[in-house]
């Protein structure tokens, strides 16, 4: 999408390995924008399992925009 980007993102350290399980660097939350709507995006770990359940409604004025 135009007018998008990645933002800050946020890593796993060392301390807490005992409760979130996540190697040093990996990311945990990722700041970013689609078409200029914010959002975040959080690494639950195991704890909290990846899951597909999302919907994001995008209004486009023309076969253009969708196609970009």
């Amino acid at each position: 999408f135009r007018n998008s980007k990645i933002g800050k993102i946020t890593r796993y350290g060392k301390e807490g390995f005992e409760f979130h399980h996540q190697p040093e660097g990996t990311a945990m939350t990722v700041a970013f924008e689609l078409n200029g709507i914010p959002f975040t995006a959080l690494n639950g770990g195991p704890i909290f399992k990846f899951t597909e359940a999302i919907s994001f409604q995008v209004m486009c004025d023309t076969q253009e925009e969708i196609d970009y």
